[in-house]
């Protein structure tokens, strides 16, 4: 009996392995297509008001402390524009800029998807690349805008935590927290998925936080230190912080 059930156990884990590997290939496979026509996207409005504040940052070698203000009348974060700003140091070719951009975005979902899949024994991974062909996928990887970084972001920083939860180390909650806060950087948007993970963690992981207080000390921290430049130019601001709470 010990004998089959090992057998079953090691049958479970090369068939699991082969449905992990299965994915990984359509992934892929599945992930070259965002990098087909890079140069159909739109140019519009908020997407040159970007490049062009990167643009300026780059010129001038300054951080951006802030992004552009929305069509609310609130100032967005700036990682954005650090993004922009990086890729504008690889390529000043808008065309390449998205393919870049394109491949970044939809590789993280991917590894997201596969993260997730791995934790979550209920789920069917080879669905999991269905999400790929999403035509919004498609669209929102190349477009050169703000809150279309939240895509990627928010699946990797979900994958972190629920991995996280299933098995808690510091390293796990140091990619949720380093997530969560550049989520908030990029758009306020964000806050529906950060305030329930904070709120699980304090409430469910109350133990792990007073074992670690020094650890999640250092990550409060650390994913605070970069959000204060924004949040004082808010507080300097009057108009951008009003319309912020608003």
């Amino acid at each position: 009996l010990v004998c089959i059930s090992r057998m079953n156990t090691n049958i479970q884990i090369v068939s699991d392995r082969r449905r992990i590997a299965l994915l990984i290939f359509f992934l892929a496979a599945l992930s070259a297509v965002s990098l087909v026509w890079p140069g159909d996207t739109t140019w519009i409005n908020d997407e040159p008001r970007l490049m062009e504040m990167a643009l300026r940052h780059k010129m001038s070698g300054e951080i951006a402390t802030h992004g552009i203000m929305g069509s609310r009348g609130v100032v967005y974060g700036p990682f954005p524009t650090w993004v922009y700003t990086a890729l504008l140091h690889v390529s000043t070719d808008l065309v390449e800029i998205v393919r870049i951009r394109a491949f970044i975005v939809t590789m993280l979902t991917a590894i997201a998807i596969v993260w997730i899949a791995l934790l979550c024994k209920g789920l069917r991974p080879i669905f999991g690349s269905l999400a790929l062909l999403s035509p919004y996928l498609w669209l929102y990887s190349r477009q050169l805008w703000d809150n279309t970084f939240l895509i990627p972001l928010s699946a990797f920083t979900l994958a972190a935590y629920i991995s996280f939860c299933v098995a808690p180390r510091a390293w796990k909650l140091w990619l949720a927290s380093m997530g969560m806060a550049s989520m908030f950087l990029t758009h306020l948007m964000s806050v529906v998925l950060i305030a329930p993970i904070i709120g699980h963690f304090a409430w469910f992981h109350r133990r792990w936080f007073f074992a670690h207080p020094w650890t999640t000390a250092a990550q409060m921290l650390a994913a605070a230190a970069p959000s204060w430049p924004y949040l004082n130019y808010l507080a300097t601001n009057p108009a951008a912080s009003s319309a912020a709470v608003s």
